[in-house]
């Protein structure tokens, strides 16, 4: 299935267990291919599919190049549109609940689908608001906050796991505020992103301590501290318990759940300096645990060779040798006591007729057939683990050639200077959507379409003002004929 940035071209159906990708394979009038290869076994694979990455091909042209290749089109699938948010009724007794268990303003979702949802159950008589965020667009939830704290009579607040930067602020707009056991609550400055002048950067330095200054009232208004310690500990990045945001006014109550609510994102992303290990590990402990569920249930979906215990023997047998031996669906379904032996032999395990026979022994009841399935699903778990960090590397690798290919193009263009390109490539690994709309919007450093031999570029032709513009953006002779408008152009 092709994902939201590629089109899709099938030349074979996806019946392989195992896929490996390949990114720009090959090239088709100077435009990248990914290829798909399916994995037949350790020395052979065939190609199951190429994929035409959206950003250099459009849909006709990569529809008419699958159609030369006799292949099947799909086109890019469109993103999914999450919510970060979910509002219920009950009308019975005329309440309403908002659950915001993510990054606020994030998947194209923002404040005005947050205010439409919201008047559809703003007339309910009591609204309570469940959190666990660790923060988002600071407009976004500087309205959200806005608007919710018009109805504070009816609205009560509880944070389950963390209220976070700006969601610390939101978790503020009821009459009461309630944290869950283990639950924290941070303030800290608000941050922003700057690329330009002195003047420029002033500008933004002077916004982002007035948005600073209005959180600081709204984290003063609500608690017990004055303005000056609200405005240190935001500098400090404060993280505080459910009994310490208790104790600083900001927590009305503080209750026992029955266990530490687990987090739903990952934390990492963040640019945090002082998360709390417990945090952290929480954070760590749900993705794990996330990754193992899907895995597992990927496992019992392919095929249904492990359904519950008590089986035909046969399948029993079976499914312990797809785990090792990773038979096609076929041979799955004709396989024999004769083939499992030629498989034994063919994948050097000689004892495993012996040890099926000993494990088979011992399934006396129910349990022992279950622990025999768990052992088959570990087998799997831990070859689909090597896949992850096989596709991982490979996602890597693309991401590095885009950032490349966006950089040099960019450079080439005069939006940016080799002197500045180590600073882009840090802000494209943190960013990489983000720094890439920066480049577009960047105008040229300097204009040397004028200039320049039809090799890129010479400074010799430049007047004084150009020369000295061309030095401050650090271009020497050598960048002006790589990175020139005219760079390899003839005479």
């Amino acid at each position: 299935m092709p994902l939201p940035n590629e089109h899709s071209c099938r030349l074979k159906p996806p019946n392989y267990k195992r896929y490996a990708r390949q990114n720009c394979y090959k090239k088709h009038d100077g435009k990248c291919i990914d290829y798909v290869f399916g994995i037949i076994s350790k020395d052979k694979s065939e190609l199951q599919s190429m994929r035409y990455p959206k950003d250099i091909w459009n849909e006709k042209a990569a529809r008419a190049h699958c159609k030369d290749e006799g292949g099947t089109f799909e086109p890019a699938k469109e993103e999914e549109k999450k919510s970060w948010y979910e509002m219920k009724v009950n009308k019975k007794d005329e309440t309403a609940e908002i659950s915001i268990f993510n990054e606020i303003g994030g998947w194209g979702l923002a404040v005005a689908d947050f205010k439409r949802d919201f008047d559809a159950i703003k007339t309910s008589k009591k609204i309570k608001l469940l959190l666990n965020s660790a923060g988002g667009n600071v407009f976004d939830g500087m309205a959200i906050y806005n608007l919710l704290a018009a109805f504070k009579s009816k609205i009560s607040v509880e944070v389950l796991g963390i209220a976070a930067s700006i969601a610390s602020v939101i978790a503020l707009a009821g009459h009461e505020l309630t944290m869950g056991e283990g639950s924290y609550f941070m303030i800290h400055n608000p941050t922003g992103l700057c690329i330009g002048t002195a003047e420029d950067m002033r500008k933004v330095a002077e916004i982002l301590e007035k948005i600073a200054g209005q959180i600081a009232n709204v984290y003063t208004n609500n608690s017990n501290l004055d303005k000056d310690d609200v405005l240190q500990k935001m500098s400090e990045e404060t993280w505080f318990t459910a009994e310490e945001a208790m104790e600083a006014g900001f927590a009305d109550n503080v209750i026992e759940n029955g266990g530490k609510a687990k987090m739903s994102f990952d934390i990492d992303k963040y640019s945090y300096k002082h998360v709390p290990e417990e945090i952290r590990e929480r954070a760590a402990e749900f993705k794990a645990q996330q990754t193992a569920f899907e895995i597992e249930n990927d496992s019992v979906s392919e095929g249904g060779e492990f359904e519950e215990a008590g089986g035909e023997e046969l399948k029993t047998l079976t499914a312990i040798l797809v785990a090792l031996s990773a038979l096609s669906d076929e041979e799955r379904a004709k396989a024999t006591d004769e083939d499992k032996k030629k498989v034994a032999e063919i994948f050097g395990f000689d004892e495993l007729e012996k040890k099926i026979a000993e494990l088979e022994a011992s399934m006396k009841d129910h349990q022992q057939k279950v622990a025999l399935q768990e052992e088959k699903i570990s087998l799997l778990l831990n070859e689909k683990q090597e896949v992850s960090k096989e596709l991982a590397g490979l996602k890597k690798t693309k991401t590095q050639t885009e950032k490349h290919q966006v950089i040099e193009k960019a450079l080439s263009e005069g939006r940016i200077t080799p002197k500045n390109r180590s600073r882009w490539e840090e802000q494209y690994d943190r960013d990489p959507e983000g720094t890439r709309k920066l480049l577009e919007l960047q105008e040229p450093v300097v204009d040397l379409s004028t200039r320049g031999t039809g090799t890129g570029g010479d400074e010799s032709s430049m007047n004084a003002e150009e020369q000295e513009m061309a030095d401050k953006a650090g271009l020497s002779k050598e960048d002006i004929k790589k990175y020139g408008p005219k760079a390899g152009e003839e005479k």
